[in-house]
């Protein structure tokens, strides 16, 4: 599995013809890491069970101690510029869909979209971490359908207490 794939948050717009691109960027993610903060004792806090422990494998590490890129400039410029494509789309109704990263979009969108009459469905392969602050948005609706591209599904520790799993 390419760890790297999980930072490429691309959105499909799902339209009757099928799913088109309506949005992608990559957030750049390091080319090294140091040896000890690969090692799976420096994972202890996250309380995994011993069936998770065994599937924390080197990509899943990598992708666990990138989440801190989901709080950077980048990101946030980002998430502006899907927001601003959003707006000014002239359809009130949107259905995505999205895998890896490209969930935390989306969560950005429901805290920051104010005042907006647009209704979004996002249909994503990703349970999120609960690593920002989340607002629910009456507007903004998840569902959670699993393929065999989801990366943290097999790792329920992490997300069960997720505000937006509720």
């Amino acid at each position: 599995m390419d760890w790297e794939k999980f930072f490429t948050l691309s959105v499909a717009k799902i339209e009757k013809i099928g799913e088109v691109s309506f949005f992608e960027t990559h957030l750049q993610t390091p080319k090294n890491f140091p040896m000890h903060d690969l090692i799976l004792s420096r994972f202890d806090h996250l309380k995994l069970s011993m069936v998770e422990k065994k599937k924390l494998s080197m990509s899943m590490r990598k992708i666990i101690l990138c989440h801190d890129l989901f709080d950077g400039q980048h990101f946030k410029i980002a998430c502006a510029d899907f927001k601003k494509k959003i707006e000014q789309s002239p359809e009130k109704e949107f259905v995505f869909k999205t895998q890896g990263g490209g969930i935390y979009l989306f969560l950005y969108l429901a805290k920051h979209l104010k005042n907006s009459q647009k209704k979004i469905t996002c249909y994503t392969s990703e349970l999120p971490l609960p690593i920002m602050d989340t607002q629910k948005h009456p507007n903004v609706h998840f569902i959670y359908r699993p393929h065999t591209a989801s990366y943290l599904s097999d790792f329920s520790t992490l997300w069960k207490e997720s505000e937006v799993m509720s």
